[in-house]
């Protein structure tokens, strides 16, 4: 892919940057949260209160 294409979609360095970290951190948001949820859901399965 050529430059040329890239700045097709974004206009400065900059805003490239910022959506391709836009996208990662929304990845690893989703990560985290399926992880929480596994971790909430085992908990609550196995009788236990967390206390």
């Amino acid at each position: 892919m050529s430059k040329k294409t890239i700045y097709r979609h974004f206009p400065d360095k900059r805003s490239l940057l910022t959506a391709v970290l836009d996208r990662q951190f929304t990845a690893v948001e989703r990560t985290l949260a399926a992880a929480t949820e596994d971790a909430v859901g085992s908990r609550s399965m196995c009788g236990s209160s967390g206390s």
